[in-house]
């Protein structure tokens, strides 16, 4: 089978170069678009137990279209095998995660995106420690590519993490104004005094004689050339994506 990528795309579905659709304007403008060709040529190949997954009759790329119906995802062919696994189990915790992972961030309620990633260290049932986890509470499919995901089921203990950034921050952070392009950035003071900058989400700091815990949100110089150095977090996060709590 041809590889396909941003040069060499599929020229019906247009995977390799289309990650998302909005759903709705598909069918808005299929008409005078060539959404209409790739809606014709996407059939239903089977119901999840949440949203459904399209195959291409062109190419075989499967799409996956989200629970309420509003955005359409291509899915790599290497996330197949995980969202199958995610299918077949209810990826459900205990109690008492639910309500550790709900005193590290607010999570009774889903938001629009039907998803909360919440930053812990989680421990497997194999031993592995994850210092720089993530549970991802969501109704839909583990098909996002900038993730490394795995299932809830392999969690066996769930605490903060140590490298994580105070709640409050990590919103200061979240809500930061873009000032140019690319580049919404956050002044954080250290407990050892420092300053970094940060750019965007952020969700831990990894900084030798840093206690994380203890950060602080500072206030912007005016010149962007008084700004601190920027913090670029290395380490790898892994998302564990868990169901939401039954009601």
């Amino acid at each position: 089978m041809k590889t396909l990528s941003v040069n060499s795309p599929c020229p019906v579905c247009h995977a390799g170069k289309l990650l998302t659709v909005n759903w709705r304007h598909m069918h808005e403008q299929a008409k005078d678009s060539e959404y209409g060709i790739m809606l014709a040529n996407l059939h239903h190949e089977r119901a999840l137990k949440a949203g459904d997954i399209y195959c291409c009759q062109h190419c075989d790329e499967r799409w996956y279209l989200d629970s309420k119906q509003r955005m359409l995802a291509h899915i790599s062919a290497d996330k197949l095998p995980l969202v199958s696994a995610w299918h077949d189990q209810a990826l459900t915790l205990t109690p008492e995660q639910y309500q550790l992972l709900a005193e590290i961030e607010d999570c009774d309620k889903l938001d629009r995106r039907q998803s909360h990633a919440i930053p812990c260290q989680v421990t497997t049932h194999d031993g592995t420690v994850y210092p720089f986890a993530e549970v991802v509470i969501q109704r839909d499919a583990p098909v996002e590519d900038y993730r490394e995901y795995r299932l809830a089921s392999a969690i066996a203990s769930i605490s903060p993490s140590p490298y994580a950034l105070p709640k409050a921050v990590r919103h200061e952070c979240g809500w930061a104004q873009e000032i140019r392009m690319g580049f919404a950035p956050t002044l954080l003071l250290l407990s050892n005094g420092e300053q970094v900058t940060v750019n965007g989400i952020s969700t831990f700091i990894n900084l030798e004689g840093v206690d994380a815990s203890k950060t602080q949100v500072g206030e912007l110089p005016h010149s962007m050339v008084d700004f601190p150095k920027i913090y670029h977090f290395q380490s790898k996060i892994v998302s564990f994506i868990a169901s939401p709590a039954p009601k």
